[in-house]
């Protein structure tokens, strides 16, 4: 709520709040935050701690910032999004064949 009306540091204090009680989708908003250096200041090594422990839970948005990662690293940016979206089109058609059998 307080990251929508740009009240950063607010939503920080509530998403470290919410993480500590072990609430994944706060975990992955601290790393979105970190990244962008929304409310705190920029740390890439922070957001990618948090990304982990998020996607280490099964945290599917937070898989995703760290397979797109990956990508960029190996590919880099303009390449590793483009894999990224190919690989999401895949899953969503596979997903779909499954739901039409």
């Amino acid at each position: 709520m307080y990251a929508r009306i740009g009240e950063y540091r607010k939503a920080i204090e509530w998403y470290e709040r919410s993480a500590a009680e072990g609430y994944l989708p706060a975990l992955y908003r601290l790393g979105r935050c970190y990244q962008s250096g929304k409310g705190v200041n920029q740390n890439k090594e922070k957001a990618l701690a948090y990304f982990e422990e998020a996607a280490s839970q099964g945290h599917i948005f937070a898989k995703g910032q760290l397979m797109r990662r990956r990508l960029v690293r190996d590919y880099g940016r303009m390449l590793g999004s483009v894999f990224l979206q190919v690989l999401v089109l895949q899953a969503v058609e596979a997903d779909c064949k499954d739901c039409h059998g």
